[in-house]
C-alpha cells in the first residue's frame, strides 16, 4: 500500500506516532542534565570541605601571624611573603592529597592572594579583580559558590569554586576557597549524549522525511484548493485523495461565499438608496464604511479617507471637534443622541442632524462607532423664517409705540438736561432730580437697543481672540460702575485656548451679565469672575458668580425667554439675547443660585487649540 492512497487522517494518524518521539528526546536530554547536575553537586561538595578544611587549620588570624614574626611593620609585599612562608604548607598539603583540587587564603587588609594551589607562583599574589565573584562575600558576609563564566562551556571546561569566609573576634579578616575544575562532568557528559543523540537523530530522520511527504502532498491540495476557493473556474476537479476529503468542506465554502456576496450587495444597495449619510468607524477611529449620500451631504470624496482617522475628516470640515457626536462616542463608548452640526459649504451654510451608536461583537467589546447624517437645511430654515416672522410680529408691535421719533425727543431732552446740570446755579436737590431724569432717559435707550438687538441678525462668527482679553477690557470699564454700587469685583482669569465667534456679541454678554450682578445687590456685594478651561471637553468655562438673593425658583425655569425677569422694570430682554448668541456660538449657558450664597452663571464655549492639529486627536 502506498502511502499517498491513505486517508488523510491515517496519514495524520502516522505523522503524530512519530512526533510521539520528540517527548522521548526531551525525557533523555533531561536525564542528561540530570546526569550532570549529579555531577556537579559532587564537585560542590568536594570542593565546600576543602574550603572548610582551611578555615580550620587556620588557628589564628593574619594579624597575629605577622605579630608572631615582627613582621606588621614591614611593606605589604613583605607582609605577603610571610603569611605565604606561614600557609602555604597547609595548601600544599591539601592540593597534594586531592587529585584536581584547588585552594588557597585571601587576606582582605592586604586585599591580596597569600597562598594558593595547586602550582604557586609568588608573582600571582596579588589581588583579585574588583569585577571577581568572590568579592560579593564582603558585602553580603556569607560563602560564595560560581562557576568561572569566563569560560564557554561547549568550547573549555568551567572552573567550579567555594569560597567561605574567614571570620576572627567577629571580624571579616578574609576568605579561603576550594576549587575542582568541571573537565570530568564535561566527559561523562558528552558521551552519554553522544550515545543517546545517535538513537534518537536515526527516528528524527525518518520522521523529518515522512513529515516532508505528507507536508508537500497537503500542501499541494490545500493549495489548489485555496486558489478554487478565490477563483472559482468551471472544469472537472483532481481526483486527489486530499482534495476529495476536502470537498465537502470546498461546497460550503462556496455556499457560504455566495450567501456573503448577495448580502455585500444588498447592504451597498441599501446604503446607497437612503438619503441618510452613513459613516462607521472601527474602534480606533479609522474609517472603514460610508454611503453615497455621505460624499454628497460634505461635498467630499471619503475614498480619500478610506482607512484613515476620523480626525483628518474632521479637519477637512473646520467644525470642532465637540461638534461631532461620533468624536465624543469614540471618547465615551456611549450612543450620542442628536446634535446639530452647521456645515460651511462656500458661502452658504448647511445644516446637519446626526447621532452616534456604539458597535459591539457578541462579547460586548466596543469594535466601533455608527454615525448617521440627515441633511435638514430646509428644516432650519423654515424654522428660522417661522422665528423671523415671530420676532418681527413682536418688533412690529412694540415699534406703535417705540418709534424713531421717541429717540430723537429723549436725546433732544437729554442734551438740556446735561446743560442745566452743568450751571453751578443749581441746588444739589435739583442736581439729583436732573441726573435721575438722564438716568432714566439713558434706561429708555437701552430699552430701545435691547428690541433692535433681538431683530438684527449677525454674521461676524469668525473672529479667534482669548476670552481673558474681553473680560479683561470689559471689567477696565465696569469697575467705576461697580465702585459707585459698592460692588467689589474678584477675578480668577487662567491660560485657556482661544474660541472663535463675534467678538463684540460677546462683550454684549459678559456686559448684560455684569449688569444683572450689580442689579441683583444694591446693597452692594461682590462679583467673581472665573474662566477655566475642560481638557475631557474641550471647552472653555466663564463664571460669573454674585453674592445677590438669588433667582425665584418658579422663574429659573423659564430664564432666557423674552420678558421673563427679576427686575420690576426691566423686560427680559437682555438676557434672551445672551442665550440666543450663546447658541449661535455653539455653547450653553447653565444657572445655579440659592438665597444663602447668590447666583452663578456658567457659560461654555467650544475652545479652538490652534497649537497643532493633534489637539483634536480622540483621548
Amino acid at each position: 500500500m502506498q502511502f499517498k492512497t491513505l486517508s488523510l487522517k491515517t496519514r495524520l494518524l502516522i505523522l503524530t506516532v512519530l512526533l510521539a518521539t520528540l517527548p522521548l528526546l526531551l525525557d533523555m536530554l533531561l536525564e542528561l542534565f540530570n546526569f550532570k547536575r549529579e555531577i556537579e553537586s559532587n564537585h560542590i561538595r568536594e570542593a565546600t570541605a576543602v574550603a572548610r578544611f582551611l578555615e580550620k587549620r587556620l588557628d589564628s588570624s593574619f594579624s597575629e601571624i605577622l605579630e608572631k614574626h615582627n613582621a606588621s611593620t614591614l611593606p605589604k609585599d613583605q607582609q605577603v611573603k610571610v603569611l605565604n612562608l606561614e600557609l602555604q604548607p597547609v595548601i600544599d598539603d591539601v592540593t597534594s592529597s586531592f587529585d584536581a583540587i584547588g585552594a588557597g587564603y585571601y587576606c582582605r587588609e592586604l586585599d591580596s592572594i597569600i597562598a594558593y594551589g595547586p602550582n604557586p607562583d609568588s608573582a600571582k599574589l596579588t589581588a583579585l579583580p574588583g569585577e571577581h565573584p568572590s568579592r560579593d562575600l564582603y558585602i553580603t558576609g556569607k560563602p560564595v559558590l560560581y562557576k568561572n563564566s569566563g569560560i564557554n562551556f561547549f568550547r573549555g571546561t568551567p572552573l567550579l569554586a567555594y569560597n567561605l569566609p574567614i571570620y576572627r573576634n567577629g571580624e571579616l579578616i578574609g576568605h579561603t576557597w576550594g576549587s575542582i575544575p568541571l573537565d570530568d562532568l564535561s566527559a561523562a557528559f558528552w558521551r552519554d549524549a553522544s550515545v543517546k543523540f545517535l538513537v534518537i537523530s536515526g527516528f528524527l530522520v525518518l520522521s523529518l522525511f515522512l513529515v516532508k511527504r505528507v507536508n508537500n502532498d497537503i500542501s499541494s491540495s490545500l493549495n489548489y484548493f485555496t486558489e478554487k476557493v478565490l477563483y472559482p473556474e468551471p472544469g472537472p476537479l483532481p481526483a486527489n485523495s486530499v482534495f476529495c476529503e476536502l470537498m465537502p468542506v470546498y461546497t460550503a465554502v462556496q455556499r457560504a461565499q455566495k450567501t456573503i456576496l448577495d448580502h455585500n450587495r444588498l447592504l451597498e444597495t441599501l446604503l446607497d438608496s437612503t438619503n441618510a449619510g452613513i459613516l462607521c468607524t472601527d474602534e480606533n477611529g479609522n474609517i472603514i464604511l460610508f454611503n453615497r449620500a455621505m460624499e454628497r451631504i460634505f461635498s467630499l470624496n471619503l475614498k480619500d479617507f478610506d482607512n484613515r482617522p476620523f480626525e483628518t475628516f474632521i479637519q477637512k470640515t473646520d467644525i470642532p471637534c465637540n461638534a461631532w457626536p461620533i468624536y465624543q462616542s469614540l471618547r465615551t463608548r456611549k450612543n450620542i443622541s442628536s446634535m446639530l452640526i452647521p456645515l460651511r459649504v462656500e458661502k452658504d451654510v448647511k445644516w446637519v442632524s446626526s447621532n452616534a451608536v456604539i458597535i459591539t461583537d457578541s462579547e460586548d467589546n466596543f469594535r466601533g462607532v455608527l454615525g448617521t447624517f440627515h441633511d435638514i437645511t430646509d428644516v432650519v430654515e423654515l424654522e428660522n423664517q417661522a422665528l423671523d416672522i415671530e420676532r418681527f410680529k413682536i418688533v412690529g408691535e412694540l415699534a406703535a409705540s417705540i418709534s424713531h421719533e421717541v429717540r430723537n425727543p429723549l436725546t433732544t431732552v437729554k442734551g438740556f438736561l446735561q446743560l442745566f446740570l452743568n450751571r453751578n446755579t443749581l441746588s444739589r436737590e435739583d442736581k439729583e432730580l436732573y441726573q435721575l431724569m438722564v438716568d432714566e432717559i439713558d434706561r429708555a435707550n437701552n430699552i430701545i437697543r435691547d428690541f433692535l438687538s433681538v431683530s438684527r441678525q449677525q454674521n461676524r462668527m469668525n473672529e479667534t481672540f482669548m476670552i481673558n482679553t474681553i473680560i479683561g477690557e470689559l471689567l477696565l470699564l465696569f469697575k467705576s460702575k461697580a465702585l459707585l454700587h459698592d460692588v467689589q469685583i474678584e477675578t480668577d482669569l487662567t491660560q485657556t485656548p482661544p474660541v472663535r465667534g463675534d467678538r463684540d456679541q460677546l462683550k454684549q454678554v459678559f456686559l448684560n451679565l455684569f449688569n444683572n450682578s450689580v442689579e441683583a445687590m444694591p446693597g452692594g456685594g461682590t462679583i467673581i469672575v472665573r474662566t477655566a478651561y475642560d481638557p475631557s471637553g474641550k471647552y472653555v468655562l466663564i463664571k460669573i458668580k454674585d453674592t445677590g438673593p438669588g433667582i425665584p425658583a418658579e422663574i429659573l425655569d423659564r430664564l432666557g425667554k423674552p420678558f421673563v425677569t427679576t427686575k420690576k422694570t426691566g423686560t427680559g430682554l437682555g438676557l434672551s439675547l445672551c442665550y440666543r448668541i450663546i447658541n449661535h456660538h455653539f455653547g450653553k449657558i447653565s444657572v445655579t443660585t440659592s438665597p444663602e450664597w447668590g447666583t452663578e452663571f456658567v457659560i461654555t464655549l467650544p475652545a479652538i487649540n490652534a497649537e497643532a492639529p493633534e489637539s483634536c486627536c480622540l483621548a
